[in-house]
């Protein structure tokens, strides 16, 4: 094993043990990570959010999963992104020194923070990467209002 992956080894480590010296799940994304997620939700799925006067537009790095895998969906101004991988069959007889790829379910919540025009939203996947455009609704848009004397 090469010197700089030995050290990457003894630092994932490290953040694992460092988790179990928590109490319950309660730090585990904070210690294992370095994030402070809500309760709940996964720092397997990196996200970048961008606001324009007309749009949100979201781009969800979910590598390894398939469309199929995806759900997506608005709930009172909550975009709710989710992806579930599951377990690959593992040779019993093989022997494995590390799994370290994610299994499971992983979800994100997102306050939107204005109303979107649900029958315009787009999504699309390609190479594990979700990008959503989400219009904004006319009446969360800014408008000009005219003061008369």
């Amino acid at each position: 094993m090469s010197a700089k992956l030995n050290i990457i080894n003894k630092e994932v480590g490290m953040r694992f043990l460092n988790c179990n010296a928590h109490n319950g799940n309660s730090d585990w994304n904070q210690a294992l990570w370095g994030l402070a997620l809500p309760q709940g939700e996964s720092p397997f799925l990196a996200v970048d959010i961008k606001e324009d006067e007309k749009n949100i537009t979201v781009k969800a790095d979910l590598p390894g999963l398939k469309k199929e895998q995806l759900h997506v969906s608005i709930d009172n101004d909550v975009l709710i992104i989710r992806g579930e991988r599951k377990s690959e069959n593992q040779e019993k007889e093989k022997f494995y020194s590390r799994v370290e790829r994610f299994v499971g379910v992983t979800e994100r919540r997102f306050e939107l923070g204005t109303s979107i025009d649900q029958t315009k939203v787009t999504a699309s996947y390609k190479d594990g990467v979700l990008e959503l455009v989400l219009p904004k609704a006319e009446s969360s848009k800014p408008r000009k209002i005219e003061i008369s004397e």
